[in-house]
């Protein structure tokens, strides 16, 4: 439940984007995390929380090469 909007705060700006990219990694991680399960033994909450991270570190990776998405103020 974490994971999506603290990868789509990584990358966005704005609160609607923000709420859109969050549903967006939402629901592809359900879907493929269901997917995964059906063809492995795995549970569907390991490769649901295993896509998670993995969204989330490339949402990190991502915006440590693009710059801070939410610049400090100037003092």
């Amino acid at each position: 439940m974490v994971g999506p909007p603290a990868a789509a705060q990584r990358v966005t700006t704005g609160l609607w984007s923000g709420l859109l990219a969050a549903a967006a990694f939402a629901l592809t991680e359900a879907w493929l995390g269901l997917t995964m399960a059906f063809h492995t033994d795995w549970p569907v909450s390991f490769c649901i929380a295993v896509l998670s991270a993995l969204v989330y570190f490339a949402c990190l990776a991502l915006s440590m090469r693009m710059g801070p998405a939410h610049p400090a103020p100037a003092p």
